[in-house]
């Protein structure tokens, strides 16, 4: 792949994953948990893990982090920092994952170890942040939820593969 059609890839995998974020704030969480997401955007990341490599997933997941909190005036503020280490946190463990896991891993469970790592990432830097471990209390709700949206997500990213690979090549 040439660099201008990275780099315009790029651009629109960013862009996609924006609009998933954005559409996900819209949507109302019944559920009383703070921090309670889909993390739809993290479909992205997934499908990028699949379709180019962690590299590329790395660079659109950070872009994508830094231009959230540009556009909602959170940068390097705590939703800021929170974001950054659930995505870091999802990817770096999806990636290990990939490359050390035998072949009987799917990209099911692969999604759902980052659903897992991303909720733990988090609660780890509110615990940081608030200088508090009660934010632990909400650990077992957070992965209650994440099972099935790290399934959800997994999913979604190898249909999507699926019916996309004729354009990497």
């Amino acid at each position: 792949m040439r660099f201008v059609d990275s780099v315009v890839r790029q651009g629109m995998f960013v862009a996609l994953a924006l609009s998933l974020q954005l559409l996900e704030s819209m949507l109302p969480m019944p559920l009383p948990i703070p921090g309670l997401k889909l993390g739809l955007a993290n479909l992205v990341s997934v499908y990028l893990l699949l379709a180019a490599d962690w590299h590329v997933a790395m660079r659109v997941a950070a872009i994508r982090v830094l231009l959230a909190a540009l556009f909602g005036g959170t940068l390097l503020g705590p939703a800021f920092w929170l974001s950054s280490a659930g995505a870091f946190a999802s990817l770096v463990g999806m990636t290990l994952l990939l490359r050390t896991a035998s072949a009987n891993i799917t990209i099911l469970g692969v999604s759902l170890v980052g659903a897992i790592l991303h909720n733990l990432a988090q609660l780890l830097a509110a615990s940081y942040l608030m200088q508090t471990t009660g934010v632990f209390s909400l650990w077992p709700w957070l992965v209650l939820f994440a099972v099935p949206a790290g399934f959800v997500t997994g999913w979604s990213a190898r249909a999507l593969w699926k019916r996309t690979q004729w354009m990497w090549g």
